[in-house]
């Protein structure tokens, strides 16, 4: 639906957001070449939205979700590279001297 509001080639926020929810899914039924390619999909889609060089911390959790599907996969080199570059990516987002939005000073 998302696609059709937002146009099949159009790279949107919503549509991203589906599409690592779709992931989820296909991982929860236990389709892990499935849900890799959508939560592939949505990562690239993330980096059209927000540049492919800067970090942000959509791009960061589409890196997690990643990784933790090599990892159920079993392939544990590339689940490390993806995780270590949504670490990286959350930790340029979340400088260590900034405060959450739910800190308190």
């Amino acid at each position: 639906m998302y696609r059709e509001i937002h146009g099949a080639t159009r790279h949107h926020p919503d549509i991203a957001v589906s599409l690592g929810n779709l992931g989820h899914v296909h991982e929860a039924l236990g389709k892990l070449d499935d849900a890799l390619e959508t939560h592939l999909q949505s990562l690239d889609m993330y980096e059209a939205i927000h540049g492919r060089d800067g970090p942000h911390a959509d791009t960061a959790i589409a890196l997690w979700n990643i990784g933790l599907v090599h990892h159920k996969l079993r392939n544990l080199g590339q689940a490390v590279v993806y995780l270590e570059r949504s670490l990286e990516m959350l930790r340029s987002v979340h400088a260590e001297n900034s405060l959450h939005p739910t800190s308190r000073v």
